[in-house]
């Protein structure tokens, strides 16, 4: 299945709310798909699962997560997340460049894990606590910068959580730059 949309939908009282790919199948399928609006809740194992290769599909303004398990990336690359609700993002080490932006998590115990690469995330917001939230492994994770004596380097606490610093001499100044 690729390049659907699916717009206004819902999907409750199954196993698995929407499921792209199959666990066992490595082709590239179910690509270039977009939902749109759908309200998935008390589905028993997952409301959303994207297998290994699917990849570029687009979530936008989902309602996930309610009285089941929200979504599970387990190796899917280069999918986003816009806006919705959900209860939290489960990204396995497979999974790769995919995005989350604009999304509200649902309460206190909703979180992001992300075991993968280069995911990226902007704009996440806590319903519960009205605090803006970042990933367990944000990335970029390390922050590499070489200043000059007298440079300034920046350093974003949200998106690095290890820094490097390299001088060509002192003094430099180094300043914390808050996420908007």
């Amino acid at each position: 299945m690729s390049n659907c949309t699916f717009i206004n939908e819902t999907s409750e009282g199954n196993n698995i709310g929407i499921e792209f790919g199959h666990a066992t199948d490595i082709r590239n399928q179910s690509t270039g798909n977009t939902v749109i609006g759908m309200d998935l809740e008390v589905n028993t194992a997952i409301d959303i699962l994207l297998h290994k290769t699917k990849y570029a599909n687009n979530f936008i303004g989902l309602k996930v997560g309610y009285s089941s398990p929200a979504i599970q990336v387990q190796g899917s690359y280069a999918n986003s997340f816009i806006g919705g609700v959900s209860s939290g993002i489960d990204f396995n080490s497979l999974s790769h460049d995919n995005r989350v932006i604009g999304m509200s998590l649902l309460g206190n115990d909703s979180i992001i894990v992300d075991n993968g690469t280069r995911n990226t995330y902007e704009k996440i917001f806590n319903i519960s606590s009205g605090t803006q939230k970042e990933s367990t492994d944000p990335y970029p994770s390390r922050s590499n910068n070489t200043v000059s004596v007298n440079g300034t380097v920046q350093i974003n606490p949200f998106l690095s959580s290890y820094c490097v610093v390299s001088t060509t001499g002192s003094p430099i100044n180094v300043t914390s730059v808050a996420k908007n």
